[in-house]
């Protein structure tokens, strides 16, 4: 079991298209959580497994569009970590095996190009005022 593992992924749908595909049709809104579980475990599977230790997540959203909210990005994580249990890389998605802090930063992407920079650990993280820097939109 490898204990610092990343990877990256497209952005997956963020809560307002959540929001907005739930109010067009319970079965669309169905439809592309399914896909997009199914399309994250698939990528994920190249992922060490977990098994039964606790980790924790550092999401890294880069974004283009800066005048988006950080908690309407953040909600895609849901997509993400139903991913990695589908894949078999984490047995579950709940607090027994997801160690608090769940850090989410958010950066620039290059035009057009959003998507999470996940990394999973083995071991809490150490937060600094340097990496709050590192992660800023300058």
């Amino acid at each position: 079991m490898a204990s610092i593992q990343t990877i990256v992924y497209p952005l997956p749908p963020t809560l307002n298209k959540i929001i907005s595909s739930a109010r067009r049709s319970i079965y669309a809104s169905s439809s592309e959580k399914r896909k997009w579980t199914q399309e994250l475990a698939l990528m994920s599977s190249a992922l060490q497994p977990y098994e039964e230790n606790k980790v924790w997540l550092c999401f890294t959203w880069k974004v283009y569009n800066q005048n988006r909210d950080p908690d309407n990005i953040a909600a895609a994580a849901k997509y993400i970590m139903d991913g990695l249990v589908a894949a078999g890389v984490l047995p579950d998605d709940s607090l027994r095996y997801i160690g608090s802090p769940v850090l989410h930063y958010y950066d620039k992407a290059e035009k057009w190009e959003d998507r999470c920079e996940l990394t999973i650990s083995t071991h809490p993280p150490v937060v600094t005022w340097h990496q709050f820097d590192s992660h800023s939109f300058n």
